[in-house]
């Protein structure tokens, strides 16, 4: 886009690769700061913890992250070309569609790669607590993992949505600064 773009443009430039940008270092400090502290807690605290920022986290990057996709939609549309097709028609169309494409890929992510691993830490938490309030302590079965394992794989997988919103927002920012 040229330096004569319209305000309306820029601002949703601006909000798009901001809020991209803030996802991404707010997924990122799940799995660099918050895992890493709630392991060092006793397994029913950390579990207890863990879930409290589970649900913390979807219900602030659910609605948050709508914004990014329709963010690159919009711009990926304003840019068309006159061409017959409204996408895909110039570079600019399509890196801002590709960028929107990476953010809309976060929750395919997380059902194929992270699905079983929420579940099986909710399921854990669920027999922590169930077992506190008969006063027993739950252990990892044989063949089970640790709940520390558990938290310790979820924040790698997690990492997957860091790189995807980082590369969303540096696309986005790319295709900013360079049309």
């Amino acid at each position: 886009m040229s330096t004569d773009t319209p305000l309306t443009l820029r601002l949703v430039q601006t909000i798009g690769i901001t809020v991209t940008s803030w996802m991404a270092g707010q997924v990122s400090s799940f799995s660099f700061f918050t895992i890493p502290r709630l392991l060092e807690s006793p397994t029913p605290l950390m579990l207890r913890q863990w879930v409290n920022m589970f649900q913390a986290g979807k219900s602030v990057g659910q609605p948050v992250s709508i914004i990014i996709p329709v963010s690159y939609l919009y711009l990926a549309y304003a840019s068309h070309s006159s061409s017959s097709s409204p996408f895909f028609s110039n570079k600019v169309a399509l890196s801002y569609a590709a960028a929107a494409a990476l953010c809309l890929s976060i929750p395919p992510y997380t059902i194929t790669v992270l699905k079983s691993t929420n579940v099986a830490i909710f399921k854990r938490a669920e027999e922590v607590t169930k077992g506190e309030k008969e006063g027993r302590v739950v252990e990892a079965r044989k063949g089970e993992e640790s709940a520390q394992d558990l938290l310790r794989r979820w924040a790698l997988l997690n990492l997957g949505r860091v790189v995807l919103l980082l590369a969303s927002a540096l696309l986005g920012t790319w295709t900013t600064i360079n049309y």
